[in-house]
């Protein structure tokens, strides 16, 4: 059985790829970030933590265009990058467990997740590759469903298990457990076969297989000259600050939480995890379905505007200071946002040129992990200057202002046909879609 030919085995193994990618950000990114911060690590601290982690993800745009041309390989045109960025990728968390017990020095841990990001990331572009090769368009819409499950159930489990296994065993055991089922999953690249011919296990490679550089210097030019286009730099200058907004106000307001004693490091990351599990299932296919019904580029105004009243309730619940504001700010702020990433997709996706989809769509998917970087770097270096209120504001004024920018985006593009010819937009292929998954 191979993945070219059972429809199963393919919902099966994204499902399972992506829940394993899901967990690391579980416990690098959430449980352990509240962990530290319950530990008195300041937001200075915690930001370059996350940059680290996060950065080598917008390395992304320098890998897709190697793994596009080299696949000649017996072993299958995708499977030996998933096979060899799996192995590295647990052979980097592998180093963990040498840190033993207690609260390990946050720069070590940071830079372990470092390099285990280099090689998921390339692990996350294998797949992608896979499921555009393989996957039928008219079954598309379905497996990004099971791709998106997975990633976010993923992260709500290992969110929720080693916060969990945190405040009881300690960082050994949740390590430990982290290390045991990337294992596990990572395991399952070596079981299967993209197709028939392919061998089990190789990575002897056919005749041939040289990268063309004149194929990649003009994959480069054209996507260079497409995000010239005002539409495209409008889109990727949001992609960046919408990301950057949310980051800020998330992990400021969510260390005033945990240190200021208004609510313990395990409760908050439950509450994350499960915000996170609803936007990722429930409420990211009713936006999907409501977007596609209403229009993609309308729904995304509906949606900025959402988030501008969403913060603005984040205002009044901030200045009143109730029993309850920790769980009304962190559900608004972790939720309302990942629903308007699933607004915004489609909107990117009407606005890629079809002859360069998968690298001007990484650029994207680049600036925005970018703008979560910076966000998440800048926090504690803004701690000083700008109160939780004040960031609260500024996301009211910006949602605004972003609302009214792709109204006149949207106003342009049909008065003056923007991204009319066949150079920049609508017409999408399987790799723009796939890659929606986060």
């Amino acid at each position: 059985m191979t993945l070219a030919s059972s429809t199963a085995l393919r919902y099966t193994l994204f499902f399972s790829m992506y829940f394993m990618q899901g967990l690391v950000p579980g416990l690098a990114l959430t449980a352990l970030v509240n962990h530290y911060l319950g530990h008195g690590a300041t937001l200075t601290e915690i930001g370059t933590y996350i940059a680290i982690i996060g950065l080598p993800w917008s390395f992304q745009i320098f890998w897709a265009p190697f793994i596009d041309q080299l696949t000649k390989f017996k072993m299958g045109r995708r499977r030996p990058w998933l096979v060899l960025s799996n192995f590295a990728s647990f052979t980097a968390l592998m180093m963990l467990l040498f840190l033993g017990d207690g609260v390990p020095k946050i720069s070590t841990v940071a830079l372990i997740f470092f390099f285990h990001s280099i090689f998921a990331s390339i692990s996350d572009l294998a797949v992608d590759a896979i499921i555009v090769d393989l996957v039928p368009p008219e079954q598309l819409g379905r497996n990004s469903a099971f791709v998106r499950a997975g990633f976010v159930s993923g992260g709500a489990v290992g969110t929720v298990l080693f916060s969990w296994m945190l405040s009881r065993f300690g960082f050994q055991a949740a390590a430990s457990l982290l290390v045991v089922l990337w294992g596990s999953f990572s395991a399952l690249s070596f079981i299967w076969r993209e197709r028939t011919r392919d061998f089990v296990f190789s990575f002897e490679s056919y005749p041939n297989h040289t990268v063309n550089l004149e194929g990649l210097k003009e994959i480069l030019r054209a996507t260079a000259a497409a995000v010239r286009k005002p539409n495209l730099t409008l889109l990727l200058a949001l992609s960046f600050m919408l990301n950057f907004v949310v980051s800020v106000f998330q992990l400021t307001y969510t260390s005033k939480v945990i240190q200021g004693g208004f609510r313990s490091q395990e409760y908050v990351s439950n509450l994350q995890a499960a915000a996170l599990f609803f936007s990722g299932t429930i409420g990211a296919f009713s936006v999907g379905s409501f977007c596609d019904w209403l229009g993609h580029t309308r729904g995304l105004r509906y949606l900025l505007g959402a988030c501008a009243v969403g913060f603005v309730v984040v205002l009044s619940v901030l200045k009143s200071s109730g029993a309850n504001s920790p769980l009304i700010i962190l559900g608004l702020s972790n939720i309302l946002p990942a629903l308007l990433y699933v607004s915004f997709l489609p909107v990117i996706m009407e606005n890629t040129a079809k002859a360069i989809a998968a690298t001007q769509f990484t650029l994207f998917m680049t600036a925005m992990n970018l703008g979560d970087i910076g966000g998440g770097f800048m926090a504690g270096r803004l701690e000083r200057f700008v109160t939780v209120q004040g960031l609260a504001i500024f996301a009211i004024g910006f949602f605004a202002l972003a609302g009214s920018a792709v109204w006149y985006l949207d106003w342009r593009t049909r008065e003056s046909g923007w991204g009319d010819d066949t150079s920049g937009t609508s017409a999408l292929t399987p790799a723009t879609i796939v890659s929606a998954r986060n």
